[in-house]
């Protein structure tokens, strides 16, 4: 089953993950025209839709709206770039030692942790899409945590099959 973190109807910049494995990656970056629709048979358990969760989940992981310098920063704005841009930039990937390595730091990260960064007014005046925190104020933070409790989840998953991870924005 697609896990699907929805707040608000669906309008813009959703961030989606796919496991892949290590043949599934290579063959979708030796292919890359259509690299999308090349997914749908992608089974629906080794799938993440963090809907518009992404953004403000980075923020709560890293303190930062866009730094991904740390190992969980990379959980949703890192790896390496790859196919063309689909509106909001091109799609990104973590190779399977790396999708480890997140998993572990993630399981690290403690809720209370996330609820300490959780500052509705700062998250708004930094430009945390989608941009609605103070409006949000406790039902903003309970979608964030329910959020991170699927990436961790995801990463754990991909990690325990040996997979890479992908991921983008549409």
């Amino acid at each position: 089953m697609i896990v699907r973190v929805k707040m608000r109807p669906a309008m813009s910049m959703m961030r989606e993950f796919v496991s892949l494995s290590p043949e599934e990656l290579q063959g979708l970056l030796d292919d890359p025209e259509d690299w999308l629709t090349s997914l749908e048979d992608i089974e629906e358990e080794r799938r993440l839709e963090l809907g518009k969760a992404w953004h403000g989940l980075h923020y709560l992981l890293t303190g930062t709206a866009w730094d991904a310098n740390t190992v969980a920063g990379q959980a949703i704005l890192g790896g390496q770039q790859f196919g063309e841009d689909l509106g909001y930039g091109p799609g990104a990937y973590h190779m399977p030692d790396q999708v480890s390595e997140i998993a572990k730091e993630l399981s690290k990260v403690s809720q209370a942790s996330l609820i300490a960064r959780y500052v509705p007014a700062e998250m708004d005046s930094v430009g945390v899409y989608p941009n609605k925190w103070v409006r949000d104020g406790d039902e903003g933070r309970d979608w964030l945590i329910q959020s991170f409790r699927h990436l961790v989840t995801f990463y754990a998953s991909a990690s325990e099959r040996g997979n890479a991870v992908i991921h983008y924005l549409i």
